[in-house]
């Protein structure tokens, strides 16, 4: 999947802040902006190729986010103090980028979710919520109190208010519901 050239990563966290700054002991948003893919081994200095596979890493330098792509070659293992890793494919220039579903049918498919309410699919219904945010879509409400365990939300396209059930993925399910999130809302080709 190519993103964008910047995009912001939205994780929930332990921590003891929320969006607006109150307290609440359960979880708080945190976002990061992540720099775009560098096209380069980050340890031979060689271009990457298109079509070439390569990992990329998230690191904490000082107080910011910093991405380092490694060609395969050079890849031998994540640092200790990465907070991410992934494994990507250069796209080739005549390769065309996944598109996204049309909003609609993005809001469409949120809204059946969450009438649903199957708690089998409450991880996927946050995942979709919060990309859904990302993609500002949807706005987060600060008027939930702290210690709820549910995310106001407010659909930009028709002004709609929903209570998204908190149900955060453990990291074992996060690329089922990547794979699943793609198969979905991403066409092959633009």
């Amino acid at each position: 999947m190519q993103w964008p050239a910047r995009f912001r990563k939205m994780l929930l966290a332990g921590s003891s802040a929320t969006i607006d700054g109150s307290i609440c002991e359960e979880t708080a948003l945190l976002e990061f902006e992540i720099q775009r893919c560098t096209r380069q081994c980050a340890k031979t200095g060689r271009a990457l190729a298109p079509g070439e596979l390569f990992y990329s890493v998230l690191v904490r330098k000082e107080v910011r986010i910093e991405r380092l792509d490694f060609s395969q070659e050079a890849w031998e293992q994540a640092p200790a103090d990465a907070i991410a890793w992934w494994k990507s494919r250069m796209p080739s220039s005549d390769s065309n980028k996944p598109t996204w579903a049309p909003n609609q049918v993005l809001i469409d498919y949120f809204e059946r979710l969450l009438e649903d309410g199957d708690p089998a699919q409450a991880e996927l219904l946050y995942v979709l919520t919060l990309l859904l945010v990302r993609r500002r879509l949807l706005r987060i409400d600060s008027a939930e109190p702290p210690d709820s365990h549910v995310l106001a939300v407010t659909c930009s396209l028709n002004d709609r208010r929903y209570r998204v059930p908190i149900a955060t993925p453990p990291r074992a399910r996060f690329a089922g519901l990547e794979e699943q999130l793609r198969q979905l809302l991403f066409g092959d080709h633009a």
